[in-house]
């Protein structure tokens, strides 16, 4: 690929309270893409340290958001498909950031909360599920998504539009 790796792709699952989840790693080697990564604000724990990057242009968010949320994002359907919640993890800081940008698209979310872990974290509130889907899915490519979460949104798009009379 484009790093020209030859270390191997990793599996390995990951209980958290009563939940296993499932998690791919790769290594690489290069002090320079390391070195670069860091100089645009990349650093270990993002969750627990990130600030948002200030200097961005606006027109980037939904792309940013896409990408942040694929990493530090969740898309719950309950198993009769009748409930479904969405959440972005982060820094107080960070959150507020994000929660300025998504109200400018009329996204409404929760007021930040932490759930006794060192994270903390904002709900899109219900009617905004598929404003966010869309923004952060409308002119994404195929290839820059990530099945797991997008299969979730879809299926909350479902619900969602079954309780909605529109399915």
């Amino acid at each position: 690929g484009a790093i020209s790796s030859t270390h191997p792709i990793k599996k390995k699952s990951i209980k958290l309270k009563d939940k296993t989840f499932f998690a791919t790693r790769f290594e690489f080697g290069s002090f320079k893409m390391g070195e670069d990564l860091i100089s645009h604000g990349c650093t270990p724990r993002k969750s627990l340290t990130l600030e948002y990057p200030l200097k961005m242009s606006e027109k980037y968010f939904p792309a940013f958001i896409h990408g942040y949320f694929d990493g530090d994002g969740c898309a719950h359907v309950d198993k009769n498909n009748k409930a479904f919640s969405i959440s972005i993890l982060g820094t107080p800081s960070f959150l507020n950031s994000v929660k300025e940008r998504l109200n400018k698209y009329k996204i409404e979310t929760s007021e930040i909360k932490n759930d006794g872990s060192k994270a903390f974290n904002i709900r899109i509130l219900r009617g905004g599920t598929i404003a966010f889907f869309n923004l952060i899915y409308k002119k994404s490519k195929d290839s820059y998504l990530l099945d797991r979460k997008h299969d979730k949104f879809v299926k909350i798009y479902d619900v969602k539009s079954r309780k909605d009379g529109k399915g």
